[in-house]
This record gives C-alpha cells, sequence and structure tokens, in this order.
C-alpha cells in the first residue's frame, strides 16, 4: 500500500492542516474557506467535495493546469474541470505552496508571494509507497509481488490489472 505524503514547508503540522484521506473519514472539522494544496485529480475531487458541501474553496496548483499529469484521458481532465466550474471551486495554477500560516498560507505566483486566507488547509500532493510493510514481509514469506501503491502510487485500474498479472504469472 501506500502512505500520505505531507510537502516539506514550513506549519504543515498545524491542527487546522488536513490530508484528503482525513476529509472523507470526518475525522476533523473543516473549516471555511477551505485552501487545496495540490491540483491532480485527489486535490480536485475533494476540493469538488468540499464545495459540494457549501464551502468556498481555492486550489493552488505548480503546474500549468489542474489533472494535467498521470490523467488517462482528455474526458477526465474536461469532466474534472467542468465539475470545478460547477462548484464555483477558485483555481490558482502556477501557484507555489511556500508556507503554511494560523490563518491560511503563503504562496508564491508569478514571483509575487501572497497570503491566502484559510480556516482549514488540505494537503493533496499525493502517496508515497510503504516500503517497510513489503521488507517485512519478505522476510516471512518465500515470494512477495510488489502491486499497486507498494510498487509506485497510482490509481485502481493500475493495482487490479498488476494483481491480475501477478496471479497468473504465479500459478
Amino acid at each position: 500500500g501506500s502512505v500520505f505524503k505531507m510537502p516539506a514547508v514550513p506549519g504543515v503540522d498545524q491542527g487546522h492542516v488536513l490530508n484528503t484521506v482525513e476529509i472523507y473519514a470526518g475525522d476533523k472539522p473543516v473549516g471555511e474557506p477551505v485552501l487545496v494544496v495540490g491540483g491532480g485529480l485527489c486535490g480536485c475531487e475533494a476540493a469538488a467535495y468540499l464545495a459540494q458541501q457549501g464551502k468556498k474553496v481555492t486550489v493552488v496548483e505548480m503546474a500549468r493546469a489542474v489533472v494535467s499529469e498521470g490523467s488517462k484521458t482528455i474526458n477526465t481532465i474536461l469532466a474534472i474541470q467542468a465539475l470545478l466550474a460547477q462548484t464555483q471551486v477558485e483555481v490558482l495554477t502556477r501557484t507555489k505552496l511556500v508556507e503554511i500560516t494560523k490563518t491560511g498560507a503563503v504562496v508564491e505566483r508569478n514571483g509575487t508571494r501572497q497570503e491566502l486566507a484559510a480556516d482549514s488547509v488540505v494537503i493533496a500532493t499525493g502517496f508515497a509507497s510503504n516500503l517497510p510493510l513489503r521488507a517485512a514481509l519478505e522476510e516471512h514469506v518465500p515470494e512477495v509481488v510488489a502491486i499497486g501503491d507498494c510498487a509506485k502510487p497510482r490509481n485502481i485500474d493500475d493495482a487490479i490489472w498488476e494483481g491480475f498479472h501477478a496471479a497468473r504469472v504465479m500459478q
């Protein structure tokens, strides 16, 4: 599997900072306005989810477009962009998170730093492979095949196909 990957920026350990797993679990309250850091598929879906709950949401993404990297089809990209527009999520591309403050976050855009107000900051910067689990299994099991997020965090389609292929090869 995988573990959540937090960015190495000051303030990321504050109480009003959540990851996307925490917003769906409902373990922590989400204030308003909300700043979502990361405009990949996970971040955009989280932003739309929060906006559908009536929250004012802004997404910041370092790339020139949201949902650009790792998307399977143009249909996915267009659907996410339409969903963000429909839910009135503000999107700031080419914007880098510099620091999380008590009242929001400092971002850098076009060479200028500015602070964006937010009661909650949702981090959607991705996952990293959970390699210690794989290593522990290899000590006790004769053959271990890494599939899905353990090999490289991606999507469920990749994990299913890798599992199918691994099962066929091991028979």
